[in-house]
């Protein structure tokens, strides 16, 4: 090789170049004779065979001359282009030639770089993009709160709304609203929509415009109005092919006529309907002053700052207080901005899963890193070779970052591919919905931009790493086959990457083993009942079952249908399952036993049921009986209380025989009704919230226009039911549909799908991170061996036997390992006070996880 690497020098030199241009022309030329050698040598042929036909590649010297002269003149920017080119060129080569290398390389960083831009894809859309109002930052929500449930995220009454507006110095708008169910009758078949009863001003406080038509005009949301509505882009677009003349029409909600004013545009997510109508309040509740199901939107006055409303809040709301102590005693204020209010309970989730890609990207290049170091060193008799043929460092370390930065571009082009992948994985699966109300999922491009940002930083980390060690001293030892007297500290910096790579995966193990087990253990929670082989669905009366009686009839010739298919176990109804959505909160009083705190109102959650709701929930009776046919209009009222609420009022006693008086502050019957039986609290609002007190009327005594059937089966797909169960109810009324389909499995699942993806996702995090920790432990050894095969060698020949060769190589890797496992210790157990908020039955420095990890 060196004859015709001379004879290249010696012809490049009769071409006049300027000193600089030569030493890049023969780089260049040595980078495609060398490929082209490496082809003839693996064709067969031989030195002297290879030396003849390269320099037949260079062709006539003067012609040669002439070439480089022409190539030489053209401009300078022209000039770098086809340098920059020719560089993108032979690293590509390069690249796919060290095919396992770059193969390796890909995977890790792209597994990395895909993890990092989908949970950035969270990140952007629940932290950082603002939500879509005008001037969001002066939007705030506003709540009661009783500071005995501190946890609990309650609405406000209306009597506290009114009061808020009246009195409120701070914010230039109040605007609430709650969910409602409404039934869309007419131009085809009926259809269940998602409603909202929403203040007149609530488009126009958040700077909301009709799409078409006209938002609700003030005033509208007043007693005695014309009863009008909005429907959803998605709605005017799909049940009524986005007809512009439907603006001015009636349409049929629940039995009533309301006139559609206005389409609200798609992205509105304040609340989440298909269709808006005014929120107007009937006399009695505006006197429901326990009745706080309302959720509340304000707006900074400008110049407002977020304290003085509160103060300004807090002091109306301790004013109530006074004045109201039967409803509104212990309860305080809350006000948050609305950005906040809307990401709560996914903000710390998402913190901790970008924290832990983040320590993912950094172990993948810190490995990749490692991995680049033990190639340098096997390319430096390559670097050595080019040096001494005349190319520069700077020519050198320019292509060794051009390779740096062509495999970032390959790893990031293929974790957003895996990026773009996983979120549809996660929308199809159904695990979007557990972001926030209006926030999604997509790799839009701010996410994009993050993307190419990690590329460039991968980029430079993996550029430097090479180009600083191609630019030691010591090129002319390699020639000679000697080693670079600075070895031993490469040796040491990659026993500190071990360190690190061995601490991380072990902290991101213990977070996801933590995780996990908190996974299992909420799943395994008992919640009271038995979800099994249940399947749930809701049905709602229209205005048309005016009295109780009707509603009553209804609902118990339904249950006795439903009761009689074959297959059946037992059915009721229910007006609200648990699991299933909120649930109606009342005060109550018992007429024995003391009341915690002397003046506390205490409250619970009030469920009306009808016979057989228990047996299909599998729901045992503790004492006494349960509620029966008998217990009806004209019969003393009764009641069944759960558990908790039995051991709060009358610790060890009996409850049955004694009595509650339930609603005053919603306005309710406050007559006393007889506790006639006990069964056990059940877990409402999520398998890992406390069970909560609960009282059960008789639904003949209550009855509501909307209720959950609820259907035990007796073996099978539950959901194999829904035919002959829509039959049973359509036999009754054919215009009723049934909406809210699913088994209880399925709303269990649904409670836990937040925990669920946070465990598969970190999970998956430290799957890799173990990965690539193992593969650096491997990389690293065999440096070591390959840098200690002339020492292994000498070894072997004065008699070494195997064992102790392997122990020679081990040797090495063992204090790095046992460092990496002292200092990851560590940061698990601090990483345990970090999950200390998201894990559940689980502690922190949980000692099975922790060893689990560690082996």
């Amino acid at each position: 090789m060196g004859n015709w690497g001379d004879e290249l020098r010696r012809r490049v030199a009769a071409a006049g170049l300027d000193p600089s241009d030569e030493a890049d022309v023969v780089d260049e030329l040595l980078q495609d004779l060398e490929e082209r050698g490496r082809r003839l040598r693996a064709a067969g042929a031989d030195e002297a065979e290879i030396g003849r036909a390269l320099l037949a590649e260079l062709g006539d010297p003067g012609e040669m001359a002439r070439a480089l002269r022409r190539s030489r003149s053209r401009s300078p920017r022209r000039h770098r282009l086809a340098g920059c080119w020719g560089d993108v060129r032979y690293g590509t080569r390069v690249l796919l030639r060290a095919r396992t290398f770059t193969l390796v390389s890909v995977v890790i960083l792209g597994l990395a770089i895909g993890a990092a831009a989908t949970i950035f894809s969270a990140v952007n859309s629940v932290l950082l993009r603002p939500l879509p109002y005008v001037e969001p930052d002066r939007l705030v929500a506003l709540r009661e709160a009783d500071p005995a449930y501190a946890t609990a995220r309650t609405g406000a009454s209306a009597a506290t709304l009114a009061e808020w507006r009246r009195a409120s110095r701070t914010l230039a708008g109040i605007a609430a609203f709650r969910p409602w169910g409404f039934e869309l009758a007419g131009d085809g078949e009926p259809e269940r929509l998602t409603g909202a009863r929403v203040s007149a001003n609530l488009f126009s406080l958040l700077g909301i415009a009709a799409l078409h038509g006209r938002s609700f005009r003030p005033g509208e949301d007043e007693p005695g109005q014309a009863r009008s509505a909005m429907l959803a882009e998605g709605v005017w677009r799909r049940r009524f092919g986005t007809d512009p003349g439907l603006i001015g029409r009636s349409i049929d909600l629940n039995g009533e006529a309301y006139e559609v004013v206005g389409i609200v545009p798609d992205g509105f997510a304040m609340p989440p309907a298909d269709v808006y109508v005014p929120l107007a309040f009937a006399p009695y509740e505006t006197e429901q002053r326990g009745n706080r199901a309302l959720s509340v939107i304000g707006r900074l006055r400008p110049g407002v700052e977020l304290a003085a409303a509160r103060d300004d809040i807090g002091g109306i709301t301790a004013d109530l207080a006074r004045r109201f102590p039967d409803s509104n005693a212990g309860w305080t204020s809350v006000l948050t901005p609305l950005s906040d209010d809307v990401s709560g309970p996914a903000r710390t989730p998402i913190v901790l899963l970008f924290t832990a890609t983040c320590v993912l990207l950094a172990l993948a290049c810190a490995n990749v890193a490692n991995l680049l170091l033990a190639r340098s060193a096997a390319r430096r008799g390559e670097m050595a070779l080019r040096a001494a043929l005349g190319a520069t460092t700077r020519r050198l370390v320019r292509q060794l970052v051009t390779e740096g930065f062509l495999l970032a571009a390959a790893s990031a082009t293929f974790g957003l591919a895996l990026a773009a992948a996983a979120v549809r994985i996660i929308i199809s699966r159904g695990w979007g919905g557990i972001l926030p109300s209006g926030r999604d999922l997509h790799l839009d491009p701010a996410v994009i931009v993050f993307v190419l940002m990690l590329a460039v930083m991968t980029g430079l980390v993996l550029a430097v790493v090479p180009a600083r060690d191609a630019t030691r001293p010591g090129l002319a030892g390699v020639i000679r086959g000697g080693v670079s007297s600075r070895s031993g500290r490469g040796i040491g910096l990659r026993g500190l990457g071990i360190v690190t790579q061995v601490a991380a995966a072990l902290v991101l193990l213990v977070s996801s083993g933590l995780l996990i087990r908190s996974f299992l253990r909420a799943r395994a929670t008992p919640l009271g009942f038995t979800p099994h082989g249940v399947l749930t669905m809701t049905v709602s009366l229209p205005a048309r079952y005016a009295t109780p009686d009707e509603r009553s009839d209804f609902f118990d010739r339904a249950r006795r249908r439903i009761g009689a298919i074959p297959g059946v176990r037992a059915a009721g109804m229910a007006s609200q399952v648990p699991l299933a959505g909120a649930a109606l909160i009342s005060d109550f009083m018992p007429d024995r036993g003391g009341v915690a705190g002397g003046s506390e109102t205490p409250s619970a959650r009030v469920v009306s049921i009808t016979p057989g709701y228990l047996e299909a929930m599998d729901i045992a009776l503790l004492r006494g009986r349960p509620l029966g046919e008998t217990d009806g209009p004209g019969h003393p009222a009764v009641v069944l209380i759960a558990e908790t609420l039995a051991r709060r009022f009358w610790g060890a006693g009996d409850p049955v025989g004694g009595r509650v008086r339930v609603g005053a502050s919603i306005g309710a019957d406050t007559g006393w009704r007889e506790i006639v039986g006990v069964v056990p609290s059940v877990r409402a609002l999520t398998p890992e919230q406390p069970a909560e007190a609960t009282i059960y009327l008789p639904y003949a005594q209550n009855a509501w226009p909307t209720m959950g059937i609820v259907v035990a089966t007796a073996g099978g797909d539950p959901r194999a039911y829904l035919g002959p169960v829509t039959q049973a109810v359509r036999e009754l009324d054919p215009t009723r549909p049934l909406y809210n389909v699913h088994t209880l499995d399925e709303i269990v699942d649904r409670t836990l799908g937040s925990r669920r993806l946070q465990t598969i996702l970190m999970s998956g995090f430290a799957a890799i991170a173990l990965l690539v920790s193992l593969m650096g432990v491997y990389g690293m050894l065999a440096w070591a061996v390959a840098q200690r095969t002339r020492e292994l060698g000498t070894r072997v020949a004065l008699g070494a036997d195997r064992r102790t060769i392997v122990w020679l190589c081990l040797r090495g890797a063992l204090l790095p390992i046992g460092g990496g496992l002292l200092l990851g210790t560590a940061g698990a157990l601090a990483a345990g006070r970090l999950l200390r908020s998201v894990l559940f039955s689980v502690g922190e420095g949980d000692l099975v996880t922790l060893v689990t990890a560690i082996l």
